[in-house]
């Protein structure tokens, strides 16, 4: 049995994070409803860094390296 065709498209939700960039939104995050709804959540994104990303050892030692 196929699958059903898709609700939405990867260029409607790209036309509309770019509308919404356009007129002066963070874009926290985009929720896509069954029903194929696009939602964009405004905001600041809500990724932590906690510390240095990169703890690689051998960069931490080239760095010191002369």
């Amino acid at each position: 049995m196929p699958r059903k065709a898709s609700k939405f498209t990867k260029s409607e939700i790209t036309r509309a994070v770019k509308a919404a960039t356009a007129a002066g939104l963070d874009i926290a995050s985009v929720k896509v409803a069954p029903d194929g709804t696009i939602v964009i959540i405004p905001g600041a994104p809500s990724i932590k860094v906690i510390g240095e990303v990169n703890t690689n050892p051998w960069d931490a030692d080239n760095e010191t390296a002369p």
